[in-house]
């Protein structure tokens, strides 16, 4: 024990360890990547402010300031007074008639340094704010006046001098058409430096090369091969001659801020020669604090976690270990139970049959549970289901019991009305035992807070394995075709023919489908109250080989599960368009779940309706019966086509959207009351009053009806009786290819009267 004693204290300190080296490698990691981030986040920065730097220097400083500043200059220029002073050689009259309009230009412009004029061979005769503020050697040479003069248009650009570089704007000026000096502005380059920080919010520096500078003053500040022209943070006026202005990048505190410091983009003088750069300072202030403060929170949270963690395992190992065995309970059970019944569930089924060939099974199904939920609501399914679950238990047990066999068996409860009961070897009772729990709730009633709900069951049973489920499954298919409560699986079961069936089926619609030859032909709905035909319902035919017409329910159930089905969709879509384009009707087209939620098939249409100028109005009903996982993506399917002028009808209202809670969530049109209701109208009194509840129910949401499958007079009258809009059914017309030959057809003058 002593012994055993010791080997746990070992493991406990080495789990410890390990617990606390996992934290602290974890948090490393942590802090790694938040590092990466703010430094990618600051880069990713970086990059769009130099892209913002270029496009100012370019566009704003190259292209509207030189519109700008030659603009202000020409105007100088221009001046008839300023143009024949320069001819006359009169320098008195030509400094007053200048400087009246210059002084405009000084008061908006705290860059301009001076301005010159020259004589029609380049020399300089005066200059406007005088030799003293503005010496001769700020120019280097004449270059710039003798290039506007040689060509006769302005010259725009950098030069460096001797106190610094300097922006020039030269425009050659005219007296009497022809050329007799030229005009020049002068500012500090101070002014790119301005513009940067105005528009970009950017701190920043220009830097010079050195041997592109005529006599660079003392005061400079040299840094590599470049000397400090201009600034606006003091960081910039503190850099060393060893640093290389070129490869400068990183993050530094500048005035107790922390900037992002980076060369942007490079300066050229008039001639494109590179003389300088441009170097930006980003704050980035905040970004580093909250990082910083970040990592102190992270250091800080992550020393009192493994002090904690440290603590805890110390003290109490074992609970932490229960603790842990009770969540991989937790998540044992989330996996393998249902969470509405805690039985086992589907996984759990496949988990106890895995490898096993010596169970019997029995699939029980609850018939038309949809009905259930759509009627009395989902609180009232889920109340069915448990209580059916509980009966199903002790039904089995009480009847294993009776058997005096002890055999084993398990529940399952595998999706919404599906249940398993397995045994764990085959009884010889499971037809007894089935007979008995159908019928057992063939006569039970549950009642949920005073409504007595009935309810009736069906099962597959198989005997023979591997694939218990599935055998089950397809005996619970037969049984329902057969229209009995059970049946046990055999082999029979198996058709290989169903399969060259489908094949076959399958076959023939693709080559209708390239060959053209599916058609839609037209039902006329009739208005109760205007007495005529006001729109058709498209339904699709294929015509076969020998011209033989073949209706959807021979191909459309199989179809719809496979890839050809959207086609059929847009061959449709496309033949009713063209049919009714220049008809002023309304017409329908019936749309699955599988339209709906085929992204591309609504795409294609709602473009086509786009594109296409059309004066009919399309009509999409949502097939009812269809299964329906969420609203949602109904509602947004509605709100795109309602954009495009189009209506929405629920068709064969009665089953999968007749939960009118639902039904008042769609922004509906129609409401077509489904054919099963309206053919027992006048001879079954539920019907009569289900018919009359929706009529109103629909009336008072502003929802127009429509009765399906009106195939004689009686019915004809007593959906008018009931107040319903529209009647369509073969009492009206039977479906035509000819839209036109359908809308002859209408009811007796006797019925209508």
């Amino acid at each position: 024990m002593e012994a055993l004693g010791t080997g746990t204290k070992v493991a406990k300190k080495r789990s410890i360890t390990l617990v606390l080296f996992i934290i602290f490698a974890q948090a490393a990691i942590f802090i790694g990547i938040g590092y990466g981030f703010v430094k990618s986040y600051m880069l990713d920065n970086l990059n769009e402010k130099n892209r913002q730097v270029r496009n100012v220097y370019t566009s704003f400083l190259q292209h509207h300031i030189k519109m700008h500043f030659i603009e202000e200059a020409t105007e100088i220029a221009g001046n008839k007074a300023v143009s024949a002073a320069l001819h006359q050689k009169d320098i008195k009259a030509l400094r007053s008639s200048a400087l009246r309009q210059f002084s405009t230009i000084i008061t908006k412009d705290n860059f301009v340094e001076d301005a010159s004029f020259y004589d029609s061979n380049g020399h300089l005769v005066t200059r406007l704010l005088g030799e003293e503020h503005f010496g001769e050697l700020n120019h280097p040479s004449l270059e710039m006046p003798r290039i506007a003069l040689s060509k006769g248009e302005p010259v725009f650009g950098i030069e460096s001098g001797k106190d610094g570089v300097f922006h020039r704007t030269v425009v050659p000026i005219y007296h009497e058409g022809r050329i007799v000096g030229a005009f020049e502005v002068v500012r500090s380059i101070g002014f790119v430096s301005s513009k940067i920080k105005e528009i970009i919010n950017l701190d920043n520096a220009l830097f010079l090369r050195i041997d592109k500078v005529v006599n660079p003053g003392e005061s400079r500040i040299v840094v590599g091969n470049y000397y400090l022209n201009d600034y606006t943070i003091d960081y910039f006026s503190e850099l060393s001659a060893a640093e290389n202005i070129n490869t400068l990048s990183t993050i530094i505190p500048i005035n107790e801020n922390y900037h992002a410091v980076t060369p942007s983009m490079e300066i050229k003088n008039f001639k494109g020669e590179t003389i300088g750069r441009i170097v930006i300072a980003h704050r980035f202030h905040s970004e580093v604090m909250r990082f910083r403060n970040f990592i102190i929170i992270s250091f800080v949270v992550i020393a009192a976690v493994a002090l904690l963690a440290w603590f805890i395992l110390n003290r109490n190992f074992s609970a932490m270990l229960r603790s842990i065995d009770h969540g991989r309970k937790l998540l044992y059970k989330k996996h393998y139970t249902h969470h509405l019944t805690n039985l086992p569930n589907r996984n759990a089924l496949l988990k106890d049959t895995t490898g096993s060939t010596e169970h019997s099974l029995i699939l029980y199904n609850i018939d038309s549970f949809k009905i259930i939920n759509d009627i009395y609501g989902i609180e009232a399914g889920d109340y069915i289901i448990k209580a059916f679950s509980e009966h199903l238990r002790e039904k089995t047990a009480e009847l294993v019991e009776k058997s005096a066999t002890g055999i084993g068996y398990t529940v399952y409860h595998l999706d919404r009305d599906e249940f398993v009961v397995l045994f764990n070897r085959e009884t010889g009772f499971e037809n007894l035992l089935v007979q008995d729990t159908i019928y057992f709730f063939e006569n039970h009633v549950f009642n949920f807070n005073g409504v007595e709900i009935n309810i009736s069951v069906s099962a597959g049973i198989s005997q023979i394995g591997p694939g218990l489920l599935q055998s089950a499954g397809k005996a619970l298919k037969k049984a329902r075709d057969a229209r009995l409560d059970f049946m046990v699986y055999t082999t029979s079961m198996e058709d290989s023919r169903e399969h060259l069936r489908n094949m076959e089926l399958y076959s023939k619609v693709r080559d209708a489908v390239d060959e053209g030859r599916f058609v839609p032909y037209f039902q006329p709905i009739y208005d109760n109250n205007r007495g005529m035909i006001t729109k058709y319902e498209c339904l699709i035919r294929m015509i076969s080989r020998d011209g033989s017409v073949i209706s959807p329910g021979a191909f459309l159930p199989f179809i719809k599960k496979t890839k050809l089905y959207p086609k059929l969709t847009r061959i449709m879509v496309d033949s009713c368009i063209e049919k009714f384009r220049h008809k002023d009707v309304e017409f329908s087209i019936n749309f699955g779940v599988e339209d709906i939620l085929n992204e591309e098939l609504v795409d294609y249409i709602e473009n086509k309706l786009m594109s296409e100028r059309i004066n009919a109005t399309m009509v999409f009903e949502l097939l009812e019966s269809e299964k329906v996982d969420t609203y949602s993506t109904v509602q947004t399917f509605i709100r795109r086509m309602k954009a495009l002028g189009c209506k929405i009808a629920v068709d064969d209202f009665g089953t999968g959207y007749s939960n009118f809670e639902h039904l008042l969530r769609l922004d509906l049109d129609y409401l077509k009351i489904d054919g099963s209701l309206v053919r027992s109208v006048c001879t079954d009194e539920v019907s009569y009053k289900l018919v009359k509840t929706i009529a109103n129910f629909a009336s008072d949401i502003n929802v127009k009806t429509v009765a399906e499958f009106v195939s004689e007079e009686s019915i004809f009258r007593t959906i008018r009786e009931l107040g319903i809009n529209y009647s369509q059914g073969y009492y009206i017309s039977a479906p035509r290819v000819d839209a036109e030959e359908a809308s002859d057809y209408s009811p007796s003058r006797e019925a209508i009267a």
